[in-house]
């Protein structure tokens, strides 16, 4: 399994992206939704307010699948 040392890894999560986060509710269902996401090098930092499903979701099970899609927003003009 990659790890967050490994050069690819560090490359594809550099720079500002969205991906795809998974979480699971209590009763098992899994709630998935589009999010802006940054690395620090170390760790993935993701966007949201603490009122949101997703937060709720990961203060009761901090287990989460994120599917990053490289989308650089950046405008040359």
């Amino acid at each position: 399994m990659a790890s967050f040392s490994d050069a690819i890894v560090k490359e594809l999560l550099s720079g500002r992206y969205i991906a795809s986060i998974a979480t699971e509710n209590p009763e098992g269902a899994i709630h998935q939704v589009a999010v802006w996401y940054w690395f620090d090098g170390e760790k993935i930092y993701v966007a949201t307010s603490a009122r949101t499903m997703k937060a709720r979701n990961i203060l009761g099970n901090p287990k989460v699948s994120l599917d990053g899609a490289r989308c650089d927003v950046r405008r040359d003009d």
